[in-house]
């Protein structure tokens, strides 16, 4: 009987200050967790910072240290293709040609990764030489 003596529109007033109340509960929640992040993040950067790189980033740096970037690279070339190309140079992990990830074409360059450091310097020696009627440029990571 109370509801027929209310107001006309009255509940959707009260059910809509409800859903802007959780709303609100909801974003501060959201904030606090943000905040947490945020120090959790800043405890973690602070442990790395103790002089020794982490293991990711050891690992990585290797990486970078056995591999070489080439560019103008022939937008039709598979990586085998650089893989027989390179193989002189040394033993090969991994060869990357970049693409355009909407249309799948080549961006025209690519990463070798070698499995030993000392390849990389024959490997720079193939810079400006023509690889499919184009010069190539090899430099390093």
């Amino acid at each position: 009987m109370d509801q027929i003596n209310q107001e006309p529109g009255k509940n959707e007033e009260e059910n809509f200050r409800a859903h802007v109340d959780d709303i609100n509960n909801i974003d501060k929640e959201f904030s606090d967790l943000q905040k947490l992040k945020m120090m959790n993040d800043g405890a973690e950067m602070q442990m790395n910072q103790s002089g020794a790189p982490d293991s990711h980033e050891m690992e990585q740096e290797e990486i970078n240290n056995r591999s070489i970037f080439v560019g103008n690279v022939d937008y039709s070339t598979q990586p085998e293709e650089l893989q027989s190309l390179f193989s002189e140079c040394g033993i090969i992990n991994r060869v990357t040609i970049l693409v355009n990830k909407n249309t799948g074409h080549s961006k025209g360059y690519a990463y070798i990764e070698f499995a030993d450091p000392s390849s990389v310097r024959t490997a720079l020696s193939l810079s400006e030489s023509f690889f499919k009627k184009r010069q190539i440029k090899v430099c390093l990571n």
